[in-house]
């Protein structure tokens, strides 16, 4: 197992759960008309 597996690990855990916020939020801001989750 290389010494960064668990840095690179968590950094996919990271980028998983900021596509599913990303998503949500889109899927939110639309169906309510206004920004419920911002974005950036």
């Amino acid at each position: 197992m290389p010494p960064l597996s668990w840095l690179l690990n968590y950094e996919g855990i990271i980028t998983g759960f900021s596509a599913i916020y990303a998503g949500l939020a889109e899927v939110l801001d639309e169906v309510y008309n206004k920004t419920v989750a911002p974005l950036g």
